[in-house]
């Protein structure tokens, strides 16, 4: 047996080692700081103007100290939350660090104000969202079934024949739920109003032509058509801030798949098991 190996075997000179490594250890990890957290002067001069103006008057140095100290135990909670990943088992948090990483990285590459042509081009690839629809004006006589609940159609019949002869049609009958002039009405609110078979048979109506008599939920009408207006696309100008809505929408769908793409081709998809590509 060598010497070294006699000398290790000795029970005080393993006393000695292991205390002089001890001693070693000790002495490192007062030698090393200990960490801290360090409040940004930012977040120091916010805080004391937050306290500023919940307390009216200025802060003193306890007061700042505590609400520092306040921003510390939040911020060592944020820290412990981060080493944890207490995300992964919390499918709401999970789902705002998804939205809130969407609208950074989509704002990042948020495009300028629109130019004329990318709104004239926005217009010509929706021209439905911009079409202003067949518009009629009309008059009309009515016979209300509140007042002839029994006798509505003879009323009519015989107004008919007054309108026939000559009469003044403003001078006939009760008046229309809606009023007796309608200027610039389309289809759908005439739908609305009167039922989808009134505002059908107001589509095939010449101007100047007197309907028959249409049958509606308050009574009996006439209609004669007095002008239409055919369907119109609106230009830029008259689109305005619609418009400008719907290209900031289109853009930001372009944006969106933009940002997936790349994550996509950063970071693509594989299945557990699945051979690496």
């Amino acid at each position: 047996m060598t010497l070294a190996r006699r000398l290790w075997r000795s029970p005080a000179l393993r006393f000695l080692t292991l205390g002089a490594a001890l001693f070693g250890i000790e002495s490192l990890a007062r030698s090393t700081p200990q960490p801290s957290l360090t409040a940004p002067r930012a977040t120091a001069r916010a805080l004391r103007d937050e306290l500023r103006a919940s307390l009216h008057r200025e802060p003193s140095a306890a007061e700042l100290r505590a609400r520092l100290e306040s921003w510390a135990d939040d911020e060592r909670l944020y820290r412990e939350a981060l080493d944890r990943r207490v995300w992964e088992g919390d499918p709401v948090l999970r789902q705002r660090l998804v939205e809130r990483a969407a609208w950074i990285l989509r704002h990042e590459a948020a495009a300028p104000d629109p130019t004329p042509d990318e709104l004239a081009r926005t217009l010509a690839r929706h021209p439905e969202r911009y079409l202003v629809p067949a518009r009629v004006s009309f008059t009309q006589v009515f016979v209300s079934l509140a007042l002839h609940p029994s006798d509505a159609p003879s009323v009519m019949a015989s107004l008919s024949e007054r309108i026939a002869l000559g009469d003044d049609p403003s001078s006939l009958g009760d008046a229309p739920p809606f009023g007796r002039e309608a200027i610039a009405r389309n289809d759908a609110s005439l739908a609305s109003e009167y039922g989808s078979a009134f505002a059908e048979a107001l589509r095939e109506l010449p101007v100047g032509a007197w309907s028959p008599p249409l049958e509606t939920r308050f009574g009996v009408h006439r209609v004669r058509i007095t002008a239409r207006v055919a369907p119109t696309t609106l230009t830029v100008a008259q689109a305005g801030l619609r418009l400008v809505a719907d290209w900031r929408d289109d853009q930001r769908e372009a944006l969106d798949r933009g940002v997936r793409d790349r994550l996509r081709a950063r970071l693509p998809l594989r299945l557990e098991g699945e051979p690496s590509r």
